[in-house]
């Protein structure tokens, strides 16, 4: 009995051997891509640069970016690994950087692309960085961009934008999506704005423009100058309900915005009372401008629905929304949204006085 139960052990011992120097080997041809950018070429093929981890010690690491060609998203991949020498472990990709197409036909064609290949992660951060500037192209590097991009993203609403997103996004009628743009400049790597990718169009937005949509991840302090005075102030909330209606088969919204926030300091001819009531007023009907800049020069004009108001009607009023779904981005431009603001600033002088 004892010479037989030896067998399977042995066996297994060898197994195990054999398995582990197998990865051992594996692992040493494989290079951890932390980030990939790429962009659509004129002639239809694709250019692919990578940036991967060249050295991995205890107390320090190195990166190295490399770029290749293809006719496709996956033979460029293979391209650069056979330039390397070593697989792409793309599992590892942590931001994705895109650039060169140009409508969103082009845009859905590439996501589906990288998608199908299969190596990068649902979960991949995406962005689009204009000639792929966000990641330079050095042979040796001692600081990743690719993490410095993936920190400047993550945790924000407006930023935080995965390949799943917009797969889904750009596939589903009655959804909004905008794609963070991320450039780099005198050394220095920043988000410069959104794109709008619409049925109508591409639409670049500047980021200064997005103040309905902010949900800041650290309180921000604005200036607001009105008529004899000034007031620094601190938005804390910003939130908006969207309603939709529907009236003898015409449907319309009904967008009610809302800020929250403390009053800081402020200077001028009045204060008190009396300026903590204008700089809501003055806040509220800048409020009301942002949103109706966004409603009518981003989201009608590139035909992108931000608000998600599709999802809304899809959700309240489900038989409007199966008459009226199949053809949802032609009939957005002209839907009727009425605005509405709120804001509630409270006093800190106040506030610290009771505290």
């Amino acid at each position: 009995m004892k010479r037989w139960s030896a067998i399977p052990v042995l066996l297994l011992a060898a197994a195990l051997s054999l398995g582990g120097c197998s990865r051992r080997e594996d692992l040493s041809k494989r290079a951890i891509v932390t980030a990939v950018a790429v962009s659509r070429k004129e002639d239809g093929g694709y250019k692919v640069r990578t940036e991967s981890l060249s050295h991995l010690g205890s107390e320090e690491k190195s990166w190295e970016s490399r770029t290749g060609t293809g006719e496709t998203f996956a033979q460029a991949v293979t391209n650069l690994e056979l330039a390397a020498g070593k697989s792409l472990y793309l599992d590892g990709c942590r931001v994705l950087l895109l650039d060169g197409f140009a409508d969103r036909g082009e845009l859905e064609t590439l996501l589906e692309e990288i998608d199908s290949h299969g190596g990068v992660r649902p979960l991949t951060l995406v962005a689009i960085s204009p000639g792929l500037s966000a990641l330079p192209e050095e042979d040796e590097q001692e600081e990743s961009a690719g993490e410095m991009i993936f920190s400047l993203l993550a945790g924000r609403e407006l930023t935080q934008v995965n390949l799943k997103d917009c797969l889904n996004l750009l596939e589903t009628p009655g959804r909004g999506l905008l794609i963070p743009m991320v450039e780099r400049e005198k050394g220095e790597t920043q988000v410069s704005g959104y794109l709008s990718p619409g049925s109508i169009g591409l639409l670049k937005v500047p980021a200064g423009r997005l103040l309905p949509f902010a949900e800041p991840e650290t309180e921000r302090v604005y200036t607001t100058v009105g008529e004899g005075y000034s007031a620094d102030w601190v938005l804390e909330k910003s939130a908006i309900k969207l309603r939709p209606r529907v009236e003898e088969g015409e449907v319309s919204f009904l967008l009610e915005a809302k800020v929250e926030g403390y009053l800081l300091s402020g200077r001028g001819e009045i204060g008190g009372e009396k300026l903590l009531h204008e700089a809501q007023e003055d806040i509220c009907r800048q409020l009301l401008e942002e949103y109706a800049y966004v409603l009518e020069k981003i989201a009608r004009a590139s035909g992108n629905d931000l608000f998600s108001m599709g999802k809304h009607l899809e959700l309240m009023e489900g038989k409007t929304w199966q008459q009226v779904g199949e053809d949802w981005e032609e009939r957005l431009p002209e839907i009727p949204v009425e605005l509405r603001g709120s804001v509630l600033l409270r006093d800190k002088k106040r506030i610290d006085r009771q505290s």
